[in-house]
């Protein structure tokens, strides 16, 4: 019997070892598929590019841009429009749903046009109703007042009134006019007195144009005596801007920044030439007033051209003023590009160096 009873304790324990190892099987298994997962993920954000198209349009009433982004077939992309003739717009479609981005805000504007047009009906009401009750009519509907034969009759003496007192009030102002241009032209003022008068008034104005002139001569010595003044602090200006100048260039060589510059500027070329338009397509059309002009700028725009925009059209017009344009350039972003270029400048020993000194001055 003791055989038995320690076979079968060993068998319930090898069954409870059997079911914890397949339980720790299956959550390793889970975790195993969500690591992949996330593996994928990561590898597709790195090289899977984000693909881009940017559309622009200017025409005699019509001013647009467009420009859309999307990312693994189209499994996240991004819609963005500005217009002159129509309100801008934003959208996200995540596996083909849009996502509420903006719905509320129009909701609202909406919501408040309604509420300003109910409100100016109202106050319109308002208003008709006042001016209706002021007019005589209770009910809300103007009405205009019918002339009888009494009203003719008693509108006549009031306008005859009303005559008289403009008459009355015309004769009053005359006798003042008259009385004004008789004082004015009196003979009380001798000629002698007004030739006086005159000699005096042209000699003062001599005066101070004299006293102006002789302002105007001193300020102007003022300003000859410090001629030198000035060009001994002009020259004290032109050295400090020099010694500044040489600072600066000595700094540039010590901290060796024009070759850091030049390694930055080398590593941003290789992004703008990963990252710009794969395609460019649409058309430009324009001319200006001097034929001349508009050869040179078609000179211009044919030089400014890449390569890539073999489908691009230029229209110049010699006989008008025009301007049209639809330009299409599409492309596609990919993060391993930007990681690529941050590594290389991570591992350049003279951008290294030059942080390491920034850092230790600061």
């Amino acid at each position: 019997m003791k055989p038995s009873i320690y076979l079968t304790e060993r068998l319930a324990k090898w069954n409870m070892l059997h079911i914890i190892l397949g339980i720790l099987k299956a959550v390793g298994i889970i975790v195993g598929i969500l690591l992949l997962i996330l593996i994928l993920l990561l590898l597709s954000a790195v090289f899977v590019p984000v693909r881009y198209r940017v559309k622009a349009v200017k025409q005699e009433e019509r001013a647009e841009i467009e420009a859309g982004f999307s990312w693994l077939l189209h499994l996240v992309s991004v819609h963005v429009f500005f217009g002159i003739s129509k309100e801008a717009a934003f959208s996200v479609k995540i596996c083909g749903i849009r996502l509420p981005f903006g719905r509320k805000e129009k909701k609202e504007k909406k919501e408040k046009q309604e509420k300003k047009e109910k409100q100016s009906f109202s106050e319109r009401k308002e208003k008709t109703a006042a001016e209706n009750f002021a007019a005589g009519d209770i009910t809300g509907t103007f009405t205009e007042p019918v002339e009888t034969a009494e009203e003719p009759e008693r509108r006549e003496p009031e306008e005859t009134g009303e005559k008289e007192e403009t008459k009355a009030t015309e004769e009053g102002k005359e006798p003042e006019k008259t009385a004004e241009k008789e004082r004015k032209d009196s003979p009380d003022t001798p000629p002698e007195r007004t030739e006086k008068r005159k000699i005096r008034f042209l000699l003062g104005r001599l005066c101070d144009k004299i006293k102006q002139i002789i302002r105007k001569l001193k300020a102007i010595w003022r300003r000859l005596l410090r001629i030198p003044e000035d060009i001994c602090a002009a020259g004290d200006r032109i050295r400090a801007v020099s010694d500044r100048f040489e600072q600066f260039l000595s700094f540039l060589d010590e901290y060796e920044i024009r070759e850091c510059v030049y390694t930055v500027f080398g590593y941003l070329k290789e992004l703008l030439r990963h990252i710009g338009p794969r395609r460019i397509r649409g058309y430009l059309y324009f001319g200006c007033e001097d034929p001349a002009v508009t050869g040179q700028l078609t000179g211009l725009v044919y030089l400014l051209l890449p390569a890539r925009a073999d489908r691009f059209e230029v229209r110049p017009d010699f006989h008008q003023t025009a301007f049209e344009t639809e330009i299409i350039c599409s492309g596609h972003i990919r993060a391993c590009h930007f990681i690529a270029a941050g590594f290389r400048a991570f591992r350049n020993k003279k951008l290294c160096r030059l942080v390491r000194r920034i850092r230790n001055r600061k």
